[in-house]
C-alpha cells in the first residue's frame, strides 16, 4: 500500500494512530490486510493532507463529519 500511495510504512502506522476509522485487519508478524475501504479512505487521507493541504487534525474533523473527497482516477 505505501508504494501505491507513494509513501513510506511508518507514515501509514502513523496514520493508523491518528485516524481512528483507519482500521485494517493485522495478519501473523504485524502484516496489514487493506480492505477495499481502508485504500480508499488511505487515499482520501493522502489527497487531505498532501494535495489540499489539511492538518491531521483539520483531515480527522473532515472526515469524522462525513466529508467525502474525490475519488482517485
Amino acid at each position: 500500500m505505501a508504494d501505491r500511495l507513494g509513501t513510506k510504512t511508518h507514515i501509514l502506522r502513523y496514520w493508523e494512530e491518528q485516524f481512528p476509522m483507519l482500521n485494517p485487519l493485522k495478519r501473523a508478524g504485524g502484516r496489514r490486510l487493506y480492505r477495499p475501504a481502508d485504500v480508499e479512505l488511505l487515499h482520501q487521507i493522502d489527497d487531505l493532507l498532501h494535495k489540499q493541504g489539511y492538518t491531521i487534525r483539520g483531515a480527522r474533523s473532515f472526515l469524522q463529519k462525513g466529508g467525502v473527497t474525490q475519488a482517485p482516477v
